[in-house]
């Protein structure tokens, strides 16, 4: 339940940065656009992935991830480095991240 909770954190926190620093809806829905359609891609991996390897690791593995990525992006906002570039990458990865992780939900859940 924190995991989701904070999923929608993040979320709603990289929006709200991405619109401060450009003011431009249209970057904002690129951002968006860009995890969505990371997200779509590994659905096929995702579950070839929560097939064969243990739930419970798996889901270890993916929290972890998530707190790298979050740290890293801390990380560099805190030190000055506001890009566009580096939330675009870091939406990539959340989408590709998040995918796998509520599929892996849903299945453990089941």
């Amino acid at each position: 339940m924190l995991s989701v909770a904070a999923q929608w954190i993040q979320q709603l926190t990289v929006n709200w940065l991405v619109y401060s620093i450009t003011g431009s809806g249209t970057i904002l829905g690129t951002i968006n656009m860009v995890g969505a359609v990371t997200s779509i891609s590994m659905i096929p991996a995702g579950g070839l992935l929560i097939d064969r390897l243990n739930h419970r690791k798996l889901m270890i593995i993916i929290n972890l991830w998530m707190l790298t990525l979050c740290l890293g992006l801390a990380i560099m906002l805190a030190t000055g480095h506001k890009s566009i570039v580096y939330l675009l990458f870091f939406a990539a990865l959340a989408g590709l991240t998040q995918t796998i992780y509520t599929n892996l939900r849903q299945v453990a859940v089941f």
